[in-house]
């Protein structure tokens, strides 16, 4: 945690470090992860100007992944590294990946 920076987007908090982790996952393991919330998919699509004129929030946030929450990993997993990558200001924690 950056105690010396406020938080980008709440600026009267102290700053919090988001971190996703991806590994290689057991299957049929978790449940479907959503891609975004349709609050989020919103900001997204009106922080990106016409893009709204395209596809609603409810549709961007309806979008299929194949990520699990809570997959458990594969036995083999240990050998994989566990990158994990956080959201920049100008981008959301679903769009991060």
């Amino acid at each position: 945690m950056d105690r010396d920076r406020k938080d980008p987007w709440v600026p009267t908090a102290d700053r919090e470090w988001l971190l996703s982790l991806y590994y290689p996952a057991l299957a049929h393991t978790g449940t479907p992860a959503p891609y975004m919330a349709v609050p989020e998919a919103k900001a997204l699509l009106t922080d990106r100007g016409r893009l709204g004129e395209y596809v609603t929030p409810e549709r961007l946030a309806a979008t299929r992944t194949h990520a699990r929450d809570g997959a458990l990993p594969r036995p083999a997993a240990q050998r994989y590294p566990l990158p994990g990558r956080t959201p920049g200001p100008a981008w959301t924690a679903g769009s991060a990946g």
